[in-house]
C-alpha cells in the first residue's frame, strides 16, 4: 500500500449502516466498486485487522481506518473543480470559466479528465460559461438521470448579463442550426423561424432581475431558463432578441472579462430515492460595470429568492412540449 495515502479513522455510530460497503458508501460518497476496489488493494481495517469482504458486518462503536491515495497533482494552470454537492451516486460540480468540459482536439485540461474515471457527466456547459454541471457516480445513476433529462425532469437555470433593454419577460420560440456545415462556422450557430424545415426545436424563457442605470451602457441581468438543450441556445436566441450576452463577441456581445453565463441552478430527481434536488451557485461577474448584478445577487437567498419570482416563467408556456435532450453534436466550442 502506497505510503503517500491519507488515513481517515471512522467511528461506527448506532444509525450507521452495519455492512462496511454500505458503510463507507455513506461516510466517504464512494461508489460500491470504489469501496471494493479499496478493500481488494487492503486499504480498509476494521479494528486492527484487515477487511476480507464487502459484505463484513460491523457493530456500533468499532473503529474503520481507511487508506486513500491523494489525488495526482493537476496540471499547471489547470482551474480547480468545486464540488456542489455529492453522495454516493450522483456529483453536482461548480465548472470555472475557461475550462473545456471535454477534452478538445487540441488537447488541455477538461472538466472529465478532472474528474475519477467511472463518474460521467450528463450534459455540459461551453467552455467560456460557468456553473453547475450534474454527473452520476454509478451506471445505475447514470441511466436513471439520462431518462430524468429526456422526460424533462431536468431543470436548469442561468444568470446571464445581455446588452441592451430586453422585455420585462418572455419566451423565444426559434429553431437552431448550425451557421455553417462545415469549416470554422460550423461551430457556431443561428436562428430559423419556428414553421422552418431548418434546425430543430428549441424554447427559451427569460425574466430580468435589474438593469444598469444611466448614465451606465443599457445592461440587463436575466434569469434564463431552458425547455431544450440546443449547441449554443442561450446565446443565440438572446443574440437574436437583439440582448447579446456580454463577453460574447461571437454572437454580437459587447467585450467583457469573461462571458457573462452562469448556470446558477440545478434541479433534478435523485437516481436512488427520487426525491426532488436542487443546487443553487452564485454568479462570479468580475467587471468593474456590474455592481447593479453583483448587488441583485449577493447571496444565495437573494439568488433563491429571484428563482422563486421567475417560477411563474413557465406557467404561460404549460402547454408547449418539453425536453432537456442534449444535441447529440453539442461539443464545447474550440
Amino acid at each position: 500500500m502506497a505510503a503517500e495515502r491519507k488515513k481517515h479513522l471512522l467511528t461506527v455510530a448506532a444509525a450507521d449502516p452495519l455492512e462496511l460497503t454500505r458503510f463507507l458508501q455513506a461516510r466517504l460518497a464512494r461508489t460500491a466498486a470504489e469501496v471494493a476496489q479499496l478493500i481488494a488493494e487492503g486499504a480498509v481495517r476494521i479494528g486492527q485487522h484487515r477487511a476480507e469482504r464487502p459484505l463484513q458486518p460491523l457493530t456500533p462503536g468499532g473503529r474503520v481506518t481507511v487508506f486513500i491515495a491523494a489525488a495526482p497533482p493537476r496540471p499547471a494552470g489547470t482551474p480547480a473543480l468545486r464540488i456542489a454537492m455529492q453522495d454516493a451516486e450522483v456529483m453536482v460540480i461548480e465548472k470555472p470559466p475557461g475550462l473545456s468540459t471535454q477534452p478538445g482536439r487540441r488537447g488541455g485540461p477538461s472538466v472529465t479528465a478532472l474528474l475519477p474515471p467511472q463518474v460521467s457527466l450528463l450534459h455540459r456547459l461551453d467552455t467560456e460559461a460557468s456553473g453547475l454541471l450534474l454527473a452520476a457516480r454509478t451506471p445505475q445513476a447514470t441511466a436513471a438521470l439520462q431518462q430524468a433529462f429526456d422526460d424533462g425532469a431536468v431543470s436548469r437555470s442561468y444568470v446571464a448579463v445581455v446588452a441592451g433593454s430586453p422585455p420585462d419577460s418572455g419566451c423565444i420560440e426559434l429553431r437552431i442550426g448550425p451557421r455553417a456545415q462545415s469549416g470554422p462556422m460550423s461551430a457556431l450557430r443561428q436562428c430559423y423561424p419556428r414553421g422552418s424545415a431548418q434546425g430543430q426545436p428549441a424554447t427559451t424563457l427569460f425574466q430580468v432581475i435589474a438593469r444598469s442605470q444611466p448614465p451606465a451602457a443599457p445592461q440587463a441581468l436575466l434569469l434564463v431558463r431552458i425547455r431544450s438543450g440546443r449547441t449554443h441556445q442561450i446565446r443565440v436566441h438572446l443574440a437574436a432578441l437583439g440582448s447579446p450576452l456580454c463577453g460574447d463577441p461571437n454572437y454580437g456581445g459587447p467585450a467583457a472579462a469573461r462571458l457573462l453565463l452562469h448556470a446558477a441552478q440545478l434541479r433534478f430527481p435523485h437516481p436512488r430515492t427520487g426525491k426532488p434536488c436542487q443546487v443553487l451557485s452564485l454568479p462570479d461577474f468580475p467587471d468593474a460595470g456590474l455592481a447593479f448584478a453583483r448587488q441583485s445577487l449577493a447571496s444565495v437567498q437573494a439568488l433563491a429568492a429571484a428563482l422563486a419570482k421567475a417560477a411563474a416563467l413557465d406557467a404561460p408556456y404549460a402547454g408547449l412540449a418539453t425536453t432537456n435532450k442534449v444535441d447529440a453534436d453539442h461539443l464545447d466550442s474550440p
